[in-house]
């Protein structure tokens, strides 16, 4: 007997986060099956612990840095092939 494998699928928890000027913590998770495999893009130098890839249903914990300018910037990183927007305010 064969089991076909876990279609992989994914969702983020979240499409974006609004970040004070100061910076700040946040978390998304990446809901998929487990085994499944993901990665990451167009994450700024401003935002770390945004893993490069992962594999199944993971959380991650990232921080933005504060902000040195008084424009609002903004970064559109792709994880597991969705869009999540980071916007942050001037200080």
């Amino acid at each position: 007997m064969t089991q076909a494998g876990a279609t992989c699928t994914f969702a983020l928890s979240a499409t974006g986060y609004n970040a004070p000027s100061g910076g700040g913590f946040s978390t998304v998770t990446v809901n998929t099956p487990g085994g499944c495999a993901w990665t990451s893009s167009g994450v700024p130098s401003w935002i770390t612990g945004v893993p490069n890839n992962g594999t199944g249903p993971t959380t991650i914990n990232f921080t933005v840095a504060a902000n040195p300018n008084t424009t609002q910037r903004t970064a559109n990183m792709t994880i597991a092939g969705r869009t999540f927007t980071v916007t942050q305010a001037g200080r």
